[in-house]
């Protein structure tokens, strides 16, 4: 009885309860460290900043176990996604509110890399 209920506690410590990002990554550039880098982030923009490098896309959702998914915690983590896949930009294409499907915002954003 003690095993299975070690087993069971070790199983749920291990589910992340944090949203579930997805990426799709174009163009793999090295990670960029996020002490002192700086990362913009815009919504729905049809004109990027001249010189901004396209990386990719990522896409923040409910994992079902999402304590932790107001808009400002979603975006965060987007964030700390595109600085690990190298970019500084995140241009929000598109936004979910919480309904009664699900309790989290949800965002879908484009990656990019801008020098400078």
């Amino acid at each position: 009885m003690r095993r299975i209920v070690l087993f069971l506690v070790t199983a749920l410590a291990g589910v992340s309860c944090s949203p579930k990002v997805i990426t799709n990554i174009s163009t793999q550039l090295p990670p960029l460290s996020p002490k002192g880098t700086l990362i913009a982030v815009a919504n729905n923009m049809s004109v990027m900043p001249e010189g901004a490098q396209y990386t990719g896309t990522l896409e923040v959702t409910d994992s079902g176990f999402s304590p932790e998914c107001s808009y400002d915690q979603v975006v965060e983590l987007a964030k700390r996604t595109a600085l690990k896949k190298g970019g500084n930009f995140l241009n929000i294409s598109h936004h979910k509110a919480p309904d009664a499907a699900c309790p989290c915002h949800r965002i879908v954003a484009s990656i990019y890399h801008i020098d400078g």
